[in-house]
């Protein structure tokens, strides 16, 4: 009986295995098949980047612009990097690239550039979960981001650039604000500023080899920054938003009382571009 109990719970790890790896990739493929649905939906221009190190993707409205005045970059969040504290996900791939429906309600010449090993490449060279976990705001990625928007720039040049990060987009957005000199404007939304203050405000590992930006430079005066923290965001609270946004030369912080992690932006963000003038009132 002892032997049969041993084979019994065996066989239920094993079932709990396959049912968990199965379930991994089901999520996958609904991530992937919700951003399928949107560029076919909208009409969207997908492409992949490779930068020697990493293969992005990269998404963009499918119309031809009068003006290469201004480009808009959005970057999404980090999506689902862990399962759970202990279980690193296979696919760190959002559920709901909200980055990108923000990006949809742009007119400005806008593109979504994707970090590496999201929405299906997370197979592809160099792909490893250190890249979605620890490493996700590491020199390495950062380069790799650098390089794929310098490629997108050899053939549509602007003479404006602004960054619009999500979440942990915001960071990475901040991290390449600076190294491009045509960068006039940054703009994060719900961005853990300060990676140290909110791995500890989590109790999660520190996140060893990411650039924190509340540890750097602060970026030029002439890069104007606004901040957006939302009042009810448990996720990423507005102390840490505020740390970063007071010691940086021209910037501003906006906190929004109704928002929290995910509500409003999206719904807002027509509004948010005019209270930007980004778009006219």
């Amino acid at each position: 009986m002892i032997g049969m109990g041993k084979n019994l719970l065996v066989l239920m790890s094993n079932r709990f295995m396959w049912l968990l790896a199965f379930g991994l990739l089901l999520s996958g493929c609904a991530s992937q098949k919700n951003l399928d649905q949107l560029v076919q939906e909208r009409k969207l221009v997908k492409q992949t980047i490779d930068t020697g190190r990493f293969t992005h993707l990269l998404i963009a409205p499918n119309t031809e612009s009068a003006s290469h005045d201004v480009l808009h970059i959005y970057i999404e969040g980090d999506g689902s990097p862990w399962l759970r504290k202990d279980a690193i996900a296979a696919d760190p791939t959002p559920h709901n690239p909200l980055a990108l429906k923000l990006m949809l309600q742009d007119p400005t010449p806008s593109i979504y550039l994707g970090r590496p090993c999201y929405f299906g490449l997370m197979s592809s060279p160099n792909c490893v979960p250190p890249v979605w976990t620890h490493l996700r705001y590491s020199e390495q990625v950062i380069d790799s981001m650098q390089a794929a928007l310098e490629k997108y720039l050899q053939d549509n040049a602007y003479q404006h650039l602004t960054f619009i990060g999500y979440s942990g987009g915001g960071v990475i957005a901040m991290l390449l604000a600076k190294r491009f000199p045509q960068t006039n404007r940054l703009v994060t939304i719900a961005a853990n500023l300060d990676i140290d203050a909110w791995t500890r405000y989590h109790n999660f590992s520190a996140l060893s080899g990411s650039i924190n930006p509340a540890t750097q430079p602060p970026l030029p005066w002439s890069i104007q920054q606004t901040h957006y923290a939302g009042k009810r965001d448990k996720n990423v609270p507005v102390a840490i938003i505020n740390y970063v946004s007071s010691r940086q030369p021209n910037s501003k912080m906006r906190t929004k009382e109704n928002f929290d992690h995910i509500c409003c932006w999206e719904k807002e963000w027509p509004d948010l571009l005019k209270e930007l003038n980004i778009l006219p009132k």
